[in-house]
């Protein structure tokens, strides 16, 4: 079996073990590898008069002034350290119905519990490193306006810190770090 389709089924696998259902925010981060870390992040939204929207979709990158309809989330080595990534996957899961197949739906004055789930894979090689993600940018649609969480708030979402790239070797040597 190819990496990309053994690492998407564990990230499946790991979303349905580590997702609790539970409507309080909470944090956790795994490493499935040496350089691959899953990344989780869940959050409530109670919707207002005229229900929301909320993306299915995240892209690793967005800032929080972005345009975007995608929700948006970063990596971080270190404290604040934007980390060098090789590749990274996000999507938000939840049990709302889906709604164009691109979005959540949440009925007026209703609460939803969403989890972002991001699969991220640094360098091999690289020093080791403490990695976490952050949430970075989140649309959400009220009514026929699209409305992003503010900056203060967004910035609120993170995830648990895991430790990657602990073995690193070269001709001669390999290094471990507990």
């Amino acid at each position: 079996m190819k990496t990309p389709k053994l690492k998407l089924a564990l990230l499946v696998v790991c979303c349905f073990l580590l997702v609790p259902p539970v409507s309080h925010a909470a944090v956790k981060g795994v490493a499935i590898t040496d350089n691959t870390a899953l990344f989780i992040i869940n959050f409530d939204f109670i919707a207002g008069k005229e229900g929301y929207r909320v993306p299915i979709g995240a892209l690793h990158g967005l800032d929080f002034e972005s345009s975007s309809t995608f929700a948006g989330y970063k990596v971080f080595s270190g404290e604040k350290e934007s980390a060098d990534i090789e590749k990274t996957a996000g999507v938000i899961l939840s049990k709302q119905p889906i709604v164009d197949g691109l979005y959540y739906k949440i009925p007026a004055g209703k609460q939803a519990h969403f989890t972002l789930v991001s699969l991220v894979t640094v360098p091999e090689n690289m020093t080791v490193g403490q990695y976490h993600t952050e949430l970075s940018h989140m649309p959400y649609k009220d009514g026929d306006t699209w409305v992003a969480v503010s900056k203060n708030n967004v910035g609120k979402f993170f995830s648990d810190s895991v430790l990657l790239n602990t073995h690193i070797s070269g001709k001669t040597y390999t290094l471990q770090s507990k």
